[in-house]
């Protein structure tokens, strides 16, 4: 009987020891399984976030070059415009300036016309005064 009581006290502590040893390598694998998971999270987000900046980085360079290009367009059409505008501005300014000049050229010959009248209604007034006076002498 005694022996039977050693050897359940044995197999009792046999099994509670290799219960334990059971526990601490449960114990640690749950840890390292946590630590793997926490590992594997961790990468996840962080190929998440680099993925994500590079994704922005790719949108806004190309969003750049769209942008870029319209402005260019933009810049190249208005330039264009500016330049047809300055034509068609510049193209006034010389009828402005020979509407103005034809204007000037008719006034002076107006004023020439009145000067030559009135020349000869001057000389011819002279030449009557002239009359008269060779009239006067003769009487």
């Amino acid at each position: 009987m005694r022996n039977r009581f050693q050897r359940e006290a044995f197999t009792r502590f046999k099994n509670f020891h290799l219960d334990g040893k059971q526990g601490d390598r449960n114990d640690e694998s749950l840890a390292h399984l946590k630590e793997t998971l926490r590992l594997r999270m961790m990468r996840k987000h962080y190929h998440a976030f680099c993925a994500f900046t590079h994704h922005h980085l790719q949108a806004k360079k190309w969003w750049r070059r769209v942008f870029n290009n319209f402005d260019r367009q933009q810049k190249q059409s208005t330039l264009k415009r500016w330049k047809e505008n300055a034509h068609v501005k510049q193209m006034f300014e010389h009828q402005q300036k020979q509407n103005g000049t034809s204007d000037e050229i008719t006034l002076k010959n107006k004023q020439i016309g009145e000067h030559e009248n009135s020349a000869a209604e001057g000389s011819k007034h002279v030449e009557d005064l002239q009359k008269m006076v060779v009239a006067k002498a003769h009487k």
